[in-house]
């Protein structure tokens, strides 16, 4: 007769180092595929947020370049120095979760002969147009990190000039 020792010694099966082995190869690559998976939420997060600040800035642009130039007058968004929608802070854009804020800044364009800087150009104004937001994180609090996005863009009035 054969004893049952003997026939549990010869069963097929994984040693308790086989399993162990297993366990700890399946741990590494389950870290690997969860920090993958959290970097991959964060640049989807973040270019959700990148993209609606660059409409918003577009938008702004949009909006000044839609000016119609009147006689004499220089309407308010295009005078020189810095400017604040009225709507800040902007939120729930586009289905992101941050806080946009967005200023504009008018200068005047610089006019050249050969190097030399010889003043301004006549009825054109350089306008920078730039978003900040915050990004929202647990609980209340918000990430006070900022990022800024810039454009530019030359308005050419076609205002007569007075002579």
């Amino acid at each position: 007769p054969v004893s049952p020792r003997r026939h549990l010694s010869g069963a097929a099966g994984f040693g308790m180092v086989e399993v162990l082995a297993a366990l700890a190869l399946f741990s590494v690559v389950a870290v690997g595929v969860s920090a993958a998976i959290v970097s991959g939420t964060r640049a989807n997060f973040q270019s959700r947020m990148q993209a609606a600040a660059s409409a918003l800035a577009q938008n702004k642009i949009e909006q000044i370049r839609a000016i119609a130039p009147s006689s004499g007058t220089t309407p308010a968004d295009l005078t020189l120095g810095s400017h604040s929608d009225s709507g800040n802070p902007i939120s729930d854009l586009e289905g992101t979760a941050g806080k946009f804020t967005r200023t504009w800044t008018v200068s005047g364009v610089k006019a050249y002969l050969g190097s030399t800087v010889v003043g301004y150009r006549p009825n054109t104004v350089r306008v920078e147009v730039h978003v900040t937001w915050t990004k929202p994180s647990a609980g209340d609090m918000a990430d006070r990190k900022s990022t800024r996005l810039n454009s530019s863009h030359e308005w050419i009035s076609r205002m007569p000039s007075s002579a």
